[in-house]
């Protein structure tokens, strides 16, 4: 953690869930941490903080991931069989646009906390998702 200490991001390698995240952020100096989140198909809710933000329909071949309130970035969204991500937005003519998710991506969850990926399984199983989180610590209105 020395090499970390004067660093703004903190990059942890043993965290895997947003609680553990949450309890790393507080007992470290720096105000934002990264960790490596992993999602599977076989156990979607490995992280109780995803119940509400994954919803996997395998008659659909679909994945649908949102992100809990807590995660303020997310970047390197990839998955185990490079499945097609995509997620849409209506543009300022009310039209709906599907962009393609890639790797090179950064999703900023402070200000578009509705943001949702559609991942298209093609009837692959055994998936995992996986994507770095960014933690950050919330500032004091005092």
């Amino acid at each position: 953690m020395t090499s970390q200490q004067y660093a703004m991001i903190y990059h942890d390698h043993e965290t895997k869930t947003v609680q553990e995240g949450m309890r790393m952020l507080y007992s470290i100096p720096n105000p934002i941490l990264c960790y490596r989140q992993t999602l599977m198909t076989t156990n979607p809710y490995s992280d109780i903080a995803y119940v509400k933000h994954i919803i996997h329909d395998p008659a659909n071949d679909l994945i649908t991931l949102s992100f809990p309130p807590e995660c303020c970035w997310v970047s390197n969204l990839r998955n185990s069989w490079n499945c097609k991500m995509v997620m849409y937005y209506k543009d300022v003519d009310s039209y709906i646009k599907e962009i393609i998710v890639t790797p090179s991506m950064n999703f900023d969850l402070m200000s578009h906390q509705d943001v949702k990926i559609i991942m298209y399984t093609r009837g692959k199983m055994n998936i995992e998702i996986f994507f770095d989180v960014y933690l950050m610590k919330r500032m004091s209105k005092l």
